[in-house]
């Protein structure tokens, strides 16, 4: 079955949101724990998000999002802890997360393109879930930007 341009986007959008969730999964031990406890809410929201999109994207789509690349994320993972050798764990997991975060600006963006004015009307669902993504991403942003200028004064 070939994917439609909407499909194809929707489910980039949701690989890589699971695939920043998974990453954090994986390397929360190596933050403070007060920095992770500021995370923690908007990671619940993303979580919450990943949920409702990938909802929407089975019964209204009609597709199933991939997998996450566990092998990728494996070496995303090792590179992450090799990073932390020459600086802080916690700094190195963060600009990495950093890259997770801009990877899913560009799949929104890549969304935003596929929705024509027809689709936006027709699916105020998920309309509506791209505005909290949307929201979701600004707070991320402004947390990341926060929380590694205050590594890099440390450093």
């Amino acid at each position: 079955m070939l994917l439609s341009e909407l499909q194809i986007a929707v489910n980039e959008v949701i690989e890589q949101l699971a695939e920043s969730l998974s990453f954090i999964e994986h390397n929360k031990a190596r933050l403070q724990p007060e920095t992770y406890a500021q995370l923690a809410p908007l990671l619940r929201q993303r979580q919450q998000n990943l949920a409702r999109l990938t909802l929407y994207a089975r019964e209204h789509l009609r597709t199933r999002p991939r997998a996450p690349d566990l092998e990728r994320e494996d070496l995303e993972t090792l590179v992450s802890h090799l990073k932390a050798l020459f600086g802080s764990p916690q700094q190195a997991v963060l600009q990495e997360f950093y890259t997770y975060q801009n990877n899913i600006n560009q799949a929104l963006v890549v969304l935003n393109q596929e929705l024509t004015s027809e689709i936006r009307s027709q699916n105020i669902e998920l309309m509506q879930m791209l505005q909290h993504l949307e929201t979701e991403k600004t707070q991320m942003q402004a947390f990341l930007a926060g929380t590694l200028a205050s590594c890099e004064t440390l450093n």
